[in-house]
């Protein structure tokens, strides 16, 4: 993500409204208007191309190489507090397009904070990039720095960022910030880097107490700023010191590290990794307490996580039209064990849970429904006899399973994963997965229930949602089906027999302005799909483009 960020003498323009591809391990984009309060009631392309895509970019960030945590470490949660920047100043190049600007107009400038990890020992960024919504700098402060650059600049810029980890070592959080110029012209934002800091967050005793520690609030450090980009961290030596290589750029980062265990009783509805605040939602966690000096809500409800109750979903009687062609090809990128004998396909078996797009929940594995195939001549209806070169499964024995952990919010969404199930010799069963694909039952009113219909999509670039089993590549034979326009159908029945209205549970002001956030993330993500995103979702996500 940072090989977008100019460095501090390059203007770059904001993203274009469409892109191919997503910006690389981003999250959610905010607004790019320095007013945070963006609001948006215009109907989606397809909720379900943002979910997958916003699952895609969460899952492109790499991990850490060699500081990978062992099986059973214990899961730390952290609270990243940013007061903001002391002795900051503007960028020459934002200095001088200010003066460039005509007099009669009236430009705003705000400042947005970027976060990402970075692991020294393998030198790559790892994890899901984060950017803040923009704080808008006042007017008089703007003209002040603007008649004098070199003028020491505090921008106040106070938020919280909280994270989990099970790292415990030296991997590196990157905090960047940013100056955003909007003209009145109507035209792109313009982004002007402004200096870098690290933090060593997994060091021990690096947090200091814990957020619901009162005396531990007061604790704050000063980190400097770097010139250049971050970037640079790539081009150092496993075990240099990055200080003793970078140029101050000025200005000192105000922040608090400090623990949050509270975080822990939600942990299993985060993305580890990732970063959250109180301006985003998070999916089964209901919002928390308005503040009581700017009367803005905590959308996250992460202060003092309260679970949203579930409504247990009930999937039965599915039924599977796939390209004949698909199991060959299937069979081509199928690992084997070693020595193992030629596989033999045994069966098909589809897998259901429910994902928030950070994390899956209710319980430790997936369900799944044995599925069997249909003889033509089995169809008494013609006109349900699947297409020239298609096959048919349906779920076996009329089974039925119960699918846990589902909250009434639209981005909780049941995940379907077709797996073919090969005999490897000597008892050994291998489950390769096909396709994966998503239905997001519930759309902010009401829940939509009975017969469901989705398209799976083929291969892809991030491990399938409920196995995790890693993708086959975009390069595979399996993209022969996509390139073709063809993809796996699903249709199923969905139950909910003892469902009630969640938003119950808030207040309608509250539950009106979480609608309006995520009406304005899925907006943001709807910028950045392709045109093409709503009718050719199988196509788009197994695409190249998808991939990077």
């Amino acid at each position: 993500f940072f090989a977008a960020s100019p460095p501090p003498a390059t203007p770059a323009p904001q993203p274009p409204t469409q892109t191919s591809s997503p910006l690389p391990a981003t999250r959610v984009r905010p607004p790019s208007d320095p007013t945070p309060d963006v609001q948006c009631t215009a109907p989606f392309r397809d909720a379900e191309a943002c979910w997958e895509f916003a699952y895609r970019s969460l899952q492109s960030g790499r991990q850490p190489g060699n500081e990978r945590a062992p099986a059973g470490r214990t899961t730390v949660a952290y609270c990243l507090s940013i007061e903001g920047v002391e002795g900051g100043t503007f960028p020459p190049a934002l200095v001088a397009r200010l003066k460039r600007e005509p007099t009669t107009s009236a430009p705003a400038v705000s400042h947005r904070l970027l976060l990402s990890f970075f692991d020294p020992v393998s030198r790559t960024f790892f994890g899901a990039t984060w950017e803040s919504p923009p704080r808008r700098i006042p007017d008089p402060l703007v003209d002040a720095a603007s008649a004098a650059a070199a003028s020491p600049l505090p921008i106040q810029h106070t938020i919280d960022a909280s994270f989990i980890s099970q790292l415990d070592g030296g991997a590196l959080l990157v905090v960047q910030t940013l100056f955003m110029l909007h003209t009145s012209l109507g035209g792109p934002s313009e982004e002007y880097a402004a200096g870098w800091t690290i933090l060593r967050p997994f060091v021990t005793r690096a947090a200091s107490g814990d957020i619901s520690d009162g005396s531990s609030a007061a604790i704050k450090a000063l980190a400097p700023l770097y010139q250049g980009s971050p970037l640079a961290l790539q081009h150092l030596s496993a075990g240099a010191a990055p200080e003793s290589h970078l140029r101050s750029a000025g200005g000192e980062l105000r922040y608090a590290l400090r623990k949050q265990a509270a975080l822990l009783q939600a942990a299993h509805l985060l993305s580890e990794h990732a970063f959250y605040s109180s301006c985003d939602p998070v999916p089964g966690l209901l919002p928390g307490q308005r503040d009581g000096s700017t009367g803005a809500l905590d959308l996250s409800g992460l202060s003092a996580p309260r679970l949203q109750a579930t409504v247990p979903l009930y999937a039965s009687a599915a039924h599977l039209t796939l390209p004949d062609k698909l199991e060959p090809l299937l069979r081509k990128v199928l690992t084997l064990p070693a020595g193992g004998s030629p596989a033999r396909l045994v069966g098909w078996r589809l897998l259901l849970g429910v994902h928030t797009c950070h994390a899956r929940c209710g319980g430790s594995e997936p369900v799944e429904l044995r599925l069997e195939a249909v003889a033509a001549s089995k169809v008494l209806d013609p006109a349900a006899s699947p297409p020239a070169g298609c096959s048919r499964l349906v779920s076996a024995g009329g089974a039925s399973v119960e699918l846990a952990g589902f909250s009434l919010t639209r981005r909780h969404a049941v995940v379907a994963e077709l797996q073919a199930i090969y005999d490897a010799g000597k008892g050994a069963l291998v489950h390769a997965t096909a396709c994966w694909g998503v239905a997001l039952p519930y759309d902010g009113h009401r829940l939509r229930t009975g017969r469901l219909s989705l398209r799976m999509a083929f291969g892809g670039a991030s491990p399938a949602p409920l196995s995790r089993s890693a993708p086959p590549g975009a390069t595979s034979p399996l993209e022969s089906c996509a390139s073709a326009g063809q993809s796996v159908e699903l249709d199923i029945e969905l139950r909910a027999p003892g469902w009630r209205e969640g938003e119950k549970d808030i207040t309608p002001d509250d539950a009106a302005e979480v609608r309006a956030a995520e009406d304005a993330a899925n907006a943001r993500l709807e910028q950045l799909l392709p045109p093409a995103a709503a009718s050719a979702q199988a196509t788009f996500l197994a695409s190249p483009e998808a991939a990077a």
